[in-house]
């Protein structure tokens, strides 16, 4: 869960075209078919809860050529008792018999009180369905950040997937009160102190928890 605001640093644009459940769903169907059929696919954690979370090795074992979809709302859940993860960006990835890729989807962790996998560390995932509520959070945030109505602490589209997270996770039982001790600890583990900036770790956590409140309240969850 930790590391959040070295991870902006590394953040790319989540785009704002979620998929609905059933689609996600779907996509998953047919990924599974796909790793029935000879389709291999690594999962490598990158250390982060949110962003560019997994590098992705796509491997074209079946013979034939397919094209491999990865799209908003997919859930991968690992073997053992680690971190969640939805994605949140889409790739489709057309390969020929024997051909090999790879992509770093971006997405998001599911469980406030685990951490990501580590940077390196590969990691053993089935599919998952039945999150709509979380794929719900992810497109009401990327709305209201395309509205411009989060806070301007970040730069917007940083501002975006630090709120959707938080708002998953509040939809767990995260607090605001994890977010103010989160942010005090990063903001003490600084060793520069004018990197903050005139915001307090204070106004910081009031700050990005209306906007968790605004996407739990606009997603129907509050």
């Amino acid at each position: 869960m930790r590391t959040w605001l070295a991870a902006l640093l590394l953040l790319l644009t989540l785009p704002a075209r979620a998929q609905t459940p059933e689609e996600a769903d779907a996509a998953s169907a047919a990924l599974s078919a796909q790793l029935s059929a000879g389709l291999r696919v690594t999962w490598t954690g990158q250390g982060l809860s949110c962003g560019p979370i997994l590098l992705t090795g796509l491997s074209n074992g079946s013979g034939a050529p397919l094209t491999v979809r990865l799209v908003p709302g997919m859930v991968l859940t690992p073997s053992d008792d680690g971190q969640r993860m939805m994605l949140a960006s889409r790739h489709e990835v057309a390969l020929q018999a024997g051909q090999e890729a790879s992509v770093m989807p971006e997405g998001y962790c599911l469980d406030p009180s685990k951490d990501p996998p580590p940077r390196g560390q590969a990691v053993n995932y089935s599919l998952g369905s039945g999150f709509a509520a979380d794929l719900t959070l992810i497109r009401v945030g990327e709305r209201l950040a395309a509205e411009g109505r989060f806070g301007p602490e970040f730069p917007p589209d940083q501002r975006k997937v630090v709120v959707i997270q938080r708002a998953i996770w509040a939809s767990r039982g995260y607090t605001r009160q994890d977010l103010a001790v989160e942010i005090a600890d990063e903001f003490a583990a600084r060793t520069d102190p004018n990197r903050a900036g005139s915001v307090s770790p204070e106004a910081l956590a009031d700050s990005i928890w209306r906007d968790v409140e605004l996407v739990l309240r606009e997603a129907g969850q509050r």
